[in-house]
């Protein structure tokens, strides 16, 4: 997402399992997005709850009636809601498809396939999103 985002956007992911925030953590790092993306660490519902926002896009993983009540307050009019989970996976699916397809037939180098595929992505999510948005 924040590859998606552009050089400009900030991430606030949240993790409970501490031992998987560190694994994000040092991952976020060796890609380069360590100061782009902030693992929070904690219970999701708490940490909606001391979260003031406002947020663009809000990607729920896990929707209760607990979680749901913080999107309204934390997205910014006009944001993309947690709906986008599901206009991005169709997209995503048939752009990790190709991208095996490919690498699995060397059709081409693999830093190009993976190049392609990260393009694609990218661009599915700027569409999702202007089209959860409205614009």
């Amino acid at each position: 997402m924040a590859d998606a985002g552009g050089p400009n956007c900030l991430v606030d992911t949240i993790e409970s399992d501490p031992s998987h925030a560190d694994i994000a953590e040092a991952e976020l790092v060796r890609r380069g997005f360590g100061d782009r993306v902030q693992v929070l660490r904690g219970d999701q519902a708490d940490l909606l709850a001391s979260l003031t926002g406002p947020y663009d896009v809000v990607f729920l993983d896990g929707v209760g009636s607990d979680v749901r009540q913080h999107v309204d307050r934390l997205l910014r009019h006009g944001g993309a809601a947690p709906d986008i989970k599901g206009r991005l996976q169709q997209p995503l699916m048939r752009i990790l498809e190709n991208a095996r397809a490919s690498l699995e037939a060397g059709e081409q180098p693999r830093a190009l396939t993976l190049s392609r595929a990260k393009e694609f992505y990218r661009r599915a999510v700027i569409t999702a999103l202007a089209d959860s948005s409205g614009t």
